[in-house]
């Protein structure tokens, strides 16, 4: 409970901190401490996104510091009157800032967020995140922008860069949040960041594009009893199955130990998963799941992992989505990928029993076992 203790203290962005990112810090992370929102907005959303409101020199409204400083620039901007500018004067790792905004307005939808930034060494990320009593949403991190080097002109700062990305918040999200960082010595600009809701109903079959991944239906064994292309931490269960013959169970000596992954070739040689076609794409990971005792949470997750460096790959961003446990039922999870995609991996597990949503304990059962069956990977035209 100590780590939860730490997660609850006043400043939200310790909440946030994922350098390096981990999976573990992401589960723990997902569980955000009390929110203090400098000024609160209604249940329409984030306002003052294009940075235009706000003395120079000054911290925007609605943001929340967690190192160094995010103010008003009106010096350097994409668009208007100003932007917002976030250094990195080297104290700390990462330097944030964060705005959180009533989620109801999100709650049950797919979200896109978009804007501009600008870096002066280091690297600058935004992250999006929702939270509710079920499908929390964890942090996203896209595609980073790099600036200069501190020995490559670091005087000058790159380009204006567009990003984009798109996540799926869960029924009763209560917060919809916006993280800026700037991660080592290094200042960064945003501009112009937009918030929009994504209406799926209105996709037309040839915009959605269905991924072939064997294995993931889990219908064939491979040697030692477990499914085609998953890790030995989940076995071949004949006996409960949503379809088929076969689902794929874990249980709670390897839950956490060895968490089920299916993974691309780079980190697995014998998957067939080819992760080229995600590049720069939006998927939807979904599939069927269940969880003894029922009232117990788990989670549906997706890394993206960058081109091979020396030591492995580096994780570009991780995506997860939290429910609490049922019968057999379809859980999915909506994410951007970056361009520069080296390997990824799905993967799925339960949570520890305990987490805090904006200050208050939620406690479930921890998970005796998990079953997954007959997931799919879609490939989604917005």
């Amino acid at each position: 409970m100590t780590l939860m203790q730490t997660l609850m203290q006043k400043q939200w962005a310790a909440a946030w901190r994922l350098t390096p990112l981990s999976l573990g810090a992401l589960l723990a992370l997902s569980s955000c401490g009390v929110v203090k929102i400098v000024k609160p907005v209604g249940s329409g959303g984030f306002a003052n996104l294009g940075f235009e409101e706000g003395t120079a020199g000054e911290q925007p409204d609605s943001w929340i510091e967690s190192s160094d400083e995010l103010v008003i620039d009106d010096k350097v901007k994409h668009s208007g009157r100003s932007s917002a500018r976030l250094e990195n004067l080297g104290t700390a790792p990462e330097a944030q800032a964060n705005y959180c905004a009533d989620g109801r307005n999100y709650s049950n939808s797919v979200v896109r967020v978009s804007g501009f930034m600008k870096v002066k060494s280091g690297i600058g990320t935004v992250r999006v995140s929702g939270g509710g009593l079920e499908g929390q949403v964890t942090p996203i991190t896209i595609n980073p922008v790099e600036g200069a080097t501190e020995t490559s002109e670091p005087s000058k700062p790159n380009e204006w860069t567009q990003w984009d990305l798109v996540t799926s918040f869960g029924r009763d999200t209560r917060r919809a949040c916006i993280q800026l960082s700037m991660t080592g010595k290094g200042t960064a600009w945003f501009d112009d960041l937009l918030v929009e809701k994504v209406d799926l109903h209105k996709l037309r079959p040839k915009q959605i594009r269905k991924m072939t991944a064997p294995g993931l239906d889990m219908e064939t064994s491979d040697p030692g009893g477990y499914p085609s292309g998953w890790n030995p931490g989940v076995t071949s269960d004949p006996e409960v199955k949503h379809a088929g013959s076969f689902s794929a169970r874990s249980d709670a000596i390897n839950i956490i130990k060895n968490r089920p992954q299916y993974c691309g070739r780079f980190s697995n040689p014998r998957s067939k998963f080819t992760v080229d076609p995600l590049r720069g794409a939006v998927i939807r990971i979904s599939g069927w799941m269940k969880a003894d005792p029922p009232d117990s949470e788990m989670w549906l997750g997706f890394i993206a992992f960058g081109p091979e460096e020396e030591g492995g790959l580096p994780r570009l961003a991780e995506a997860h989505r939290f429910f609490r446990g049922s019968d057999w039922t379809r859980r999915e999870l909506i994410t951007s990928v970056p361009k520069d995609l080296g390997d990824a991996c799905i993967l799925w597990s339960s949570r520890d029993g305990y987490r805090s949503l904006f200050g208050e304990e939620i406690k479930s059962p921890e998970a005796r076992s998990i079953w997954a069956d007959d997931f799919n990977v879609e490939i989604l035209d917005l």
